[in-house]
């Protein structure tokens, strides 16, 4: 979703005749809404403002810890391969948790053609985004 949103910006038009500095501007402007658009987020719940939609407080509470280890590790208090087995792992509960919110994503699209229009009516108003929910041969995906 993201690479389309900029595949669809004619670069050519909107940078010619223009500074660096300018040019810079445009393209990080562009790049940032594209951004706000492609990643489906919550909405503020506390002090710490909007995270993505499956950032959940145990994946959230994760990252703090591999945060934690990182910084022992470069104190000397934790050794390379407790931060490596670390990252693994929260990164396969990264994806898993992005392939969950897909999957419930879809199945709201199959289940209540309602709710997939209040969706994508929010993404046409620029509130949220959801990643693809039709696979490559064209049909609903089943499984994340």
């Amino acid at each position: 979703m993201f690479r389309m949103l900029l595949e669809r910006v004619p670069w050519e038009k909107v940078l010619k005749d223009k500074g660096v500095q300018e040019d810079w501007t445009l393209f990080k402007e562009k790049v940032l809404k594209a951004q706000e658009q492609a990643v489906p987020m919550c909405h503020k719940m506390n002090r710490w403002g909007r995270r993505p939609d499956w950032l959940n407080r145990e994946l959230l509470l994760g990252l703090r810890k591999k945060r934690r280890v990182y910084h022992l590790w470069k104190k000397g208090q934790a050794t390379q391969e407790e931060y490596r087995g670390l990252i693994r792992s929260r990164r396969k509960e990264i994806i898993k948790a992005k392939a969950q919110l897909e999957l419930r994503l879809a199945t709201v699209v199959r289940d209540n053609k309602k709710m997939f229009l209040q969706i994508h009516q929010q993404q046409k108003e620029g509130q949220g985004e959801s990643p693809s929910l039709i696979g490559c041969k064209g049909e609903y995906c089943q499984q994340g």
